[in-house]
């Protein structure tokens, strides 16, 4: 068995689900490989690996080895003005390869299965949607060693953990903390993590820092840049509650509300389709996309109710439940053939 990552920035997940898998599945041999995407196939014949996934760049063509495939989204079909135009036909080219040469395709929402059937209509693959279940790192754990003195952070803070690209719709997010702040609500702060621009329009940051000045907001919002891990996970146990604007999501609410549920903190996140795929989850609050007033409302609603305060305990026993889901889903995976 060959477990591919299909980007480096998915290596800490790949690691993670072989650390877990090792005792999900003891009869079944791991190996992670680094991502040389020409030798892959070659490894695969001659480890005779059983399964290999996730193939997200149609570099596996051998059929004696059974691969998933793994589609993260369709945000070019959504958001075509954040795409160039050979980025949208270099997406859809990939997708139809992967579609037509894989016998299965792993989803991580049933969003995504659902955009398969609208967008590749004759995609023959069957589609396996992993069930949302968040199972705990174990290094997030126990994090209260972290010291965060370095980042002068207020008492009272939501957080953002999104990179600053379009689509993660911030300014929604700003306008509702404008509005809290000209109710009275003078002691309420936002801390925004992750990398500062977006490669696709370089302009955005700057345009949303001006409004930030033009409303007098700029010292209400503490921007982070990149940080470790575990300070943004400490970071998050510490906030009223994780805010998730977004527009656009190939799994529900994203990496950051996948954290978040796994440690019981409150998320409060628009409720476009993919995320209203959590409705019904411990914590979860929606507003409505680009409304900054429904937003405002239920930040000020979980604001006045008593602080969160992490419990390990609880976290760890969410995280055996979830993660026998997790083992029943990969153990049908893992199956397959």
């Amino acid at each position: 068995f060959l477990l591919v990552p299909d980007e480096s920035e998915n290596m800490e997940l790949n690691r993670s689900f072989c650390t877990e898998s090792s005792s999900m599945f003891p009869n079944i041999n791991l190996i992670i490989s680094h991502g040389v995407r020409d030798r892959d196939e070659i490894i695969c014949k001659k480890i005779e690996a059983d399964l290999c996934l996730p193939v997200h760049c149609g570099y596996i063509k051998n059929e004696s080895v059974s691969s998933v495939t793994y589609i993260p989204d369709f945000q070019e079909e959504y958001l075509p003005e954040f795409f160039s135009f050979e980025e949208i036909r270099q997406r859809e080219r990939l997708n139809r390869f992967l579609l037509k040469h894989t016998k299965y395709l792993l989803a991580t929402s049933e969003t995504i299965k659902n955009d398969v059937k609208k967008f590749y209509s004759d995609a023959r693959c069957e589609i396996k949607v992993q069930p949302f279940a968040p199972v705990l790192n174990l290094e997030y754990a126990v994090t209260d060693n972290i010291d965060l003195k370095k980042y002068n952070l207020p008492e009272k803070y939501f957080i953002i953990c999104n990179q600053f690209w379009q689509h993660k719709n911030h300014i929604t997010a700003f306008r509702a903390m404008l509005k809290m702040i000209r109710e009275g609500n003078e002691d309420v702060y936002m801390v925004c993590t992750g990398h500062k621009d977006d490669y696709r329009l370089k302009s955005f940051n700057r345009r949303l820092r001006e409004w930030l000045d033009e409303n007098e907001l700029m010292d209400k919002i503490i921007f982070t840049g990149y940080i470790p891990k575990l300070d943004q996970i400490e970071m998050m146990k510490n906030s009223i509650a994780l805010v998730q604007p977004t527009l656009f999501e190939g799994d529900p609410g994203g990496c950051a509300v996948y954290d978040a549920v796994s440690m019981g903190i409150r998320v409060i996140l628009s409720d476009i389709d993919v995320n209203l795929e959590l409705d019904g989850t411990e914590d979860c609050y929606f507003f409505r996309k680009k409304d900054s007033d429904d937003l405002y409302r239920k930040m000020m609603e979980i604001s006045s109710a008593p602080k969160f305060k992490y419990s390990e305990e609880k976290a760890m026993q969410k995280r055996i439940v979830n993660l026998k889901k997790q083992a029943d889903f990969w153990g049908k995976i893992v199956n397959l053939d």
